[in-house]
């Protein structure tokens, strides 16, 4: 009898079950292979479809009833090889339909109703046997254990679940995938554009500076692969330098691709159309939330009948391109997910340059998980991982080697008078009445705040001056674009530009401003903030003005309490170099010090337990569950006020699907926090179609945004 893995839809043609557990097998091995575990790989592969040999499947195929084919190389796993099936092969294949189920929910699967697939052994006999003497022998501690096997079975999920995806897919396409670009092959591409930069202006003294960061990252890019750090001050190039260690770094040791992570999709989105005009469109993976990859342009590929954007859309399953641009929220939630689509891209991060712009933002509730992940990374895949940040946070004592600093001498690079270009004044506690005046008197300042409340009420208080501008995330995506383009024409015509905005113009957007004044934050705040102003060094000095506030809604809340607090110790004990590495050392220390269990807020670490590699509890579900940047309370609203998203909602209005649609209509979407959204919900010209529609005319302000009830207590987030 011949066994079959599936059929072609509309088409009697079928697909060998033997073929398919075989080259599902050499795929999972060679991405394996990358972090040296490529039986793990080969005999997952080999086992996750065993079930299919029973006769209740093989009717399946042909419209009969669903078959649990996944359980029964689960149970095969743990019978062949004991303590390697228990820990890691019974979960990746139990789960390779679906999720990673917790140990409870594993072991309760075994008690199902598996039909009988010992067929298989008429077909699989030699090639089941593996050696696994040499799985753990690189994990050095006891202590260790846990995390990194759970580690290791999320990669080895990764592999399989890819292997079987893109197997099944070429056997229903009629075609694999070609190979993404080698790295090697765009490193020509990148050092043709640092000539050309090299070219403009080089007498500029900044221009020389960034040229010595530069000539530094790529001199260290012979280093071993390990744990770095990059500390160079905001304007120093830093984006473009450690691209060039990435690149060189890559050619040195045989890496795969170079995965650029930062916190704001602001940022990314800058960093990838830069990356684009470097690489070429096809070569850059751009992946986070916001993305559509529909809007890359519908030219086909030289080799493929297939358009950038589809095959960009399919590289963004796997993450098989060349160069990466995503966010801290995409990489490090994926590194804990235990779900098939979100899990599949990570055997790709093995062997891979992980470049975390702006480290310090990752969030110190999670430290403790996200350096764990990035040591694992380091040690057991093959990885180099780059904290690339003006304002580096002293992680020592959080891995068990100390990151090694790229550039020979970060405090005299932060003295150096081509970026001491602000000073930075603490002027005491301010009233929104005394703010209002000071910031009258300037014909260009930037006020940064602490809450959507005080820059509403400040903004409204300035309301009719010339060039008043408000900036805040209850105004959807595409009208912040709008506005931080009105900024940059202003600021670049010398016109009057005055902005209130909360902080998320600290960081990615591109300005420079002659006076800024900032709310109580943590110094990486407000050195972000001083990154600016002046940030072109056109003036002798720019001015950084940090004020306390009178009002209830100036307060800094919630997360922002405590850096804000510590922030203010380190303000008076260095007054007169706040913007320095001594001062940011301190804060720094200070804040995790403060912190202390909650920089591992959800007790992540703790949830994984291995007892003398027998009793064990790995409870995947529940650790992606809290593995969470972005809270689960936040509710979005789509605001249709131009024709292109007037045109969405109503194709939303009779889609089948309509995912495609909610995503195109993400630079139109608000985030609210619960109580607003309910307020919003009560009004009755309000609709929802599958997500819920704002009337622009009544509910949305055209200068602050989504028109929120004054006594809302979202305002003070």
């Amino acid at each position: 009898m011949l066994y079959y893995a599936h059929t072609k839809k509309d088409s009697d043609e079928k697909q060998l079950l033997i073929e398919h557990l075989r080259d599902t097998a050499e795929k999972s091995g060679n991405f394996a292979s990358k972090f040296e575990q490529r039986e793990l790989g080969r005999i997952a592969g080999l086992l996750h479809d065993l079930g299919k040999y029973s006769k209740e499947f093989q009717k399946r195929l042909d419209g009969g009833e669903k078959v649990d084919h996944s359980t029964a190389g689960a149970i095969e796993s743990i019978e062949k090889f004991k303590q390697i099936g228990e820990l890691i092969l019974a979960y990746c294949i139990a789960g390779h339909h679906g999720s990673l189920p917790d140990t409870n929910d594993l072991e309760g699967r075994f008690d199902n109703d598996i039909k009988d697939y010992s067929a298989y052994k008429n077909e699989l006999k030699e090639e089941l046997k593996a050696d696994f003497s040499s799985v753990f022998n690189n994990i050095n501690s006891e202590k260790e254990l846990p995390f990194a096997i759970s580690f290791l079975t999320r990669m080895i999920y990764s592999c399989l679940i890819d292997a079987d995806w893109l197997d099944t897919e070429k056997f229903v396409e009629g075609k694999g995938r070609s190979e993404s670009e080698k790295l090697e092959n765009l490193r020509e591409k990148l050092t043709k554009k640092l000539e050309e930069l090299a070219q403009t202006e080089p007498e500029k003294e900044i221009n020389q500076k960034r040229a010595e960061i530069l000539k530094q990252c790529q001199n260290k890019a012979k280093w071993e692969k390990g744990l770095y750090s990059l500390t160079v001050p905001t304007g120093g190039g830093k984006t473009l330098s450690s691209l060039a260690f990435a690149m060189e770094h890559a050619k040195e040791h045989g890496q795969d691709r170079i995965i650029y992570a930062i916190p704001y999709t602001s940022i990314i989105e800058q960093n990838a159309q830069v990356f684009r005009k470097i690489f070429g469109d096809k070569n850059v993976l751009e992946h986070h939330c916001n993305y559509i990859f529909e809007e890359q342009e519908e030219k086909k590929d030289e080799d493929e009948n297939q358009s950038t954007a589809e095959k960009l859309k399919k590289a963004s399953e796997n993450w098989d391109a060349p160069i990466i641009a995503t966010t801290n929220v995409q990489f490090f939630e994926s590194l804990f997910a235990n779900k098939k689509k979100k899990c599949r891209k990570l055997h790709n991060i093995a062997n891979s340059i992980i470049i975390l712009d702006e480290a310090q933002m990752i969030p110190p509730e999670y430290l403790i998980p996200c350096t764990k992940a990035i040591e694992e990374l380091v040690l057991r895949y093959n990885c180099t991982v780059v904290l690339c940040t003006a304002t580096q946070p002293s992680l020592d004592k959080f891995f068990s080697a100390p990151p090694k600093e790229i550039m020979p001498d970060p405090d005299a690079l932060f003295k150096d008078k081509i970026f001491d270009r602000v000073e930075v004044k603490y002027i005491g506690k301010k009233s929104d009445e005394e703010l209002k005046e000071k910031i009258s008197e300037l014909e260009q300042v930037l006020v940064i705040v602490n809450t959507k409340k005080h820059a509403f009420e400040l903004y409204k208080r300035l309301e009719g001056q010339e060039g008043v501008c408000h900036l805040s995330t209850f105004m959807y995506p595409a009208h912040r674009k709008q506005v931080i383009e009105e900024i940059k024409n202003r600021l670049k015509d010398a016109l009057p530009i005055k902005v209130i905005s909360t902080q998320l113009i600290e960081a990615g957007v591109d300005i420079d401003f002659p006076v800024v004044y900032r709310s109580p934050a943590g110094l990486d705040s407000i050195a972000q903030s001083a990154g600016r102003c002046n940030r072109e060094g056109r003036l002798e000095k720019g001015f950084l003005y940090v004020f306390e506030s009178e009002e209830k809604h100036g307060m800094p809340q919630g997360t922002l309490k405590m850096p804000a607090q510590v922030g203010k110790d380190s303000i008076r004990k260095f007054s007169n170099n706040l913007l320095g590495t001594d001062a940011i050392r301190d804060y720094f220390g200070n804040l995790f010090f403060y912190k202390g269990e909650q920089l591992d807020l959800n007790g992540i670490m703790k949830l994984f337990k291995v007892t003398n590699r027998r009793n064990f509890d790995f409870p995947f579900k529940e650790v992606s569950s809290k593995f969470r940047f972005i809270k689960d309370n936040m509710f979005s609203v789509v605001v249709p006020v131009d024709d292109k998203a007037k045109g969405l909602v109503e194709k939303l209005r009779y889609a089948e699907f309509p995912k495609k649609y909610l995503r195109q209509l993400q630079s139109y979407t608000v985030n609210l926090f619960e109580q607003d959204y309910k307020a919003i919900l009560n009004k009755e010209e309000i609709k929802d179609l599958t997500a819920v529609m704002l009337n622009p005319d009544n509910d949305y302000d055209p200068y602050t945004g989504v028109v929120i009830d004054k006594d809302s207590k979202a305002l003070f987030d």
